[in-house]
């Protein structure tokens, strides 16, 4: 069939989840990926294995070198360049733009209005999210699919970083920030589930914005599953460890971020947005450049205090230049001030 996706049986797709939204009187509803070929074993993955292992310090046989090895596969996996894939979305199929040389795709589908009205009745029924799947090969019984959130202008929406402020993770020591991150089971801020389950219980969408790469997006959303933490969309960083290293990864500059979120809030002009970070590197600096910026769209701040490098008065007087930002130690101090931020602006 013309429509068939050409992805062989040894070939893997993973859809990263995305957002929505109107442009004059259309809907713009972007997918995104990457599409590889694990590698189980090969001279190439031995050489690039090896010299990971020669800047991670792991034991031989551990369960830390099988969570290691695991969690580098998509690191070192042979992404497949010039793939034109193909989606049901709703009734109607849509090819996809090629893969790139890394293997992602991205694909901004145009949507009239009218071709749009049924999807949103459809993900009205499911919270505003939307799935649609890969058109495989006849003989494929594979199923990969994707999900979108289809955002209103009008509304609430928290934007939220991860490490350190829903996933323990010590960014301020370096070496301890890869074994969190390669050599142990991944471990929840106590009280962020049950603080970020209101605001899925009320509809409010959460975007988690990241300066880690899209590599560990799949651990990450198996994590957040296990601990309970809504499922949102994903916003991290493109990374190829074939031309970089594993510590360079994890270097942050204020400029990731924004590059997700500042377009977040020019395409929903009258959305309402929460944003919720840590102490630890530039959250408060970059929310609170956001918050200067986009006054009448932020409706606050949130900071969790983090010992290492704590929000202090005169940093966060530098940082915030109005009342909105809150900082905390445990999430169950902002119980009250969630249901309040949820009954005055997620329904606008």
């Amino acid at each position: 069939m013309a429509d068939e996706s050409p992805i062989s049986s040894d070939e893997e797709v993973v859809a990263f989840p995305t957002y929505g939204y109107q442009e004059a009187e259309n809907w713009i509803v972007p997918i995104h990926g990457v599409i590889r070929e694990r590698e189980t074993d090969s001279i190439r993955r031995r050489a690039m294995l090896s010299l990971i292992e020669r800047t991670i310090e792991v034991e031989k046989g551990s369960e830390a070198e099988r969570l290691m090895r695991a969690r580098l596969q998509p690191f070192i996996a042979d992404n497949e360049r010039g793939k034109e894939l193909s989606i049901v979305l709703g009734v109607k199929t849509h090819k996809l733009t090629a893969s790139s040389a890394d293997g992602v795709f991205k694909t901004s589908l145009r949507l009239t209005r009218e071709e749009a009205q049924p999807l949103r009745e459809q993900a009205e029924k499911a919270v505003g999210w939307l799935e649609y799947r890969f058109v495989m090969p006849s003989k494929d019984t594979r199923q990969f699919t994707g999900r979108v959130l289809l955002l209103n202008d009008s509304g609430l929406s928290v934007i939220s970083d991860i490490d350190d402020t829903v996933k323990d993770s010590n960014v301020l020591d370096k070496t301890q920030l890869i074994a969190n991150t390669f050599l142990r089971e991944y471990r929840t801020v106590t009280g962020m589930p049950e603080l970020y389950q209101s605001f899925e219980q009320a509809s409010v969408p959460i975007h988690y914005v990241s300066a880690s790469p899209w590599q560990l997006y799949e651990p990450l959303r198996d994590h957040f599953s296990t601990s309970k933490l809504p499922l949102g969309t994903f916003h991290m960083r493109d990374f190829d460890l074939k031309r970089s290293s594993v510590t360079v990864m994890f270097e942050s500059t204020k400029s990731l971020k924004r590059l997700s979120i500042d377009p977040l809030l020019k395409r929903c002009p009258n959305r309402k947005f929460l944003l919720i970070g840590d102490s630890g590197e530039f959250d408060p600096e970059i929310y609170g450049a956001v918050a200067s910026e986009y006054p009448s769209k932020i409706v606050g701040i949130w900071i969790r205090n983090l010992p290492g490098r704590p929000c202090d008065e005169a940093r966060c007087q530098a940082a915030f230049r109005s009342n909105l930002w809150r900082v905390f130690s445990r999430p169950d101090e902002l119980t009250d001030e969630a249901q309040r931020v949820i009954r005055q602006h997620s329904r606008n």
